[in-house]
Formats: C-alpha cells, structure tokens, sequence
C-alpha cells in the first residue's frame, strides 16, 4: 500500500492578511514619526516666538537708549499752553512719566514738586501723564497742592515715542538734547532725588552733561 504525503502550505487569504497587517502598523509608525516631527517643529516655532517677545518686550520696557537723541515732541499742559521739547534746548532737562492712578508714583511727587518750586534747582522739569484724562489730572494736583507742569498725553503718542511701558519713567536730558540717564520705575526711597543730584554736579545750563 502506498502513503501519499500531503504537504500543507499557507493559505493565500492568511498571508495576505498578515501582510496587510504589517503595512498597517507601519503606515501607523509613520504617521506617529509625522505627527512628532510637526508637534516638534510647532513646539520650536512656540519657544522661538516666546523667546523673540521676551527680547522685544525687554528692549521696550528699557526705553530709549543713553547717548541717542531726546525725540521732539509738542503738546499742551493742564492750562492749555502749548508745550514743546526743543524749545527748553540749552538747558538740562528732567522728563518725568508718571499716573496720579500710580502709587509708586506717588512717591516721588514731593522731589518733583521740590524741583519745580526751586528756583535756582538748574534743571527744568517736565512731567507726561497718558492717564486719567485731564481733569482728573488736575484736580489730583490740586488736592495735592502740586503746581509742576504737566503735558497731557491722553493718546499715548508722547509715552509710545519714548518707549514707556510703565510708569514713573523718567529720563535726564542734556542742554544737547541727548538723554544722559534714565530711573525706570520708583526705585529705593530717594533714588530718583539721588540720582538727580549727582547728575547735576556734571550738568549747568553752560555746559553740557559728562
């Protein structure tokens, strides 16, 4: 009697179906790979736009540069006179950036107001407030009993020139018309005054800051 011998192959629909499979889970894989690829490069976008706001909020918050020019600039006071930057050109300037809405501001109003009493101080002071309106203003300065001038800057185009984010700010200009120092914010109790004083002892209105 013979014996036939049946060898058993692989049925076609099964190797199919685990090819199908194997190319499934590898469309999968590089599908996974893509999606990583795009979420890294959003992620790097994110932290490059982050870091670039940073830098130009930086650069903002710091204003204007020592050494560079004072911008001109025009407006009117609590009295309505009209108020120009070069027109106070030959002597040393102090341009004040303040809120009566700023606390900290406060803190530095009786130096100011100290400033703008004196007469032989040698220095002309100017002072900008963008905020409340200028009623508001003036009627702060009247309770308060402050006579230093002020210019309205209720569109914020004075404030915007000079890159003022936060107030006080305030920035010394020479008789040139170049800013020779800055105070941003209050500061330690009596810094603005200090800093004023030693500044003046390089600055008349004959000759120009050092």
């Amino acid at each position: 009697m013979k014996t036939e011998l049946t060898l058993s192959t692989a049925h076609p629909s099964l190797t199919d179906a685990a090819l199908a499979d194997q190319a499934g889970h590898g469309r999968q894989r590089s599908l996974v790979r893509r999606l990583l690829l795009l979420g890294g490069g959003v992620l790097a976008l994110l932290l490059l736009l982050a870091a670039t706001y940073v830098f130009v909020a930086n650069l903002w918050w710091t204003g204007l540069a020592t050494g560079s020019p004072a911008p001109d600039f025009s407006g009117y006071d609590l009295h309505g006179n009209p108020v120009r930057l070069n027109d106070l050109a030959g002597r040393p300037v102090m341009l004040t950036f303040w809120s009566p809405e700023c606390f900290t501001c406060r803190e530095e109003l009786p130096v100011l107001q100290a400033i703008a009493a004196d007469p032989n101080a040698g220095i002309e002071l100017l002072t900008v407030a963008s905020y409340p309106p200028a009623e508001a203003v003036r009627d702060f300065m009247r309770a308060e009993g402050l006579t230093f001038r002020v210019v309205m800057d209720e569109q914020a185009e004075i404030t915007t020139l000079y890159k003022v984010r936060g107030v006080p700010f305030t920035y010394f200009i020479d008789p040139t018309g170049r800013i020779e120092d800055k105070v941003i914010g209050a500061g330690a109790p009596g810094e603005l005054h200090n800093q004023l004083t030693a500044w003046l002892k390089t600055c008349n209105v004959n000759t120009t800051c050092q």
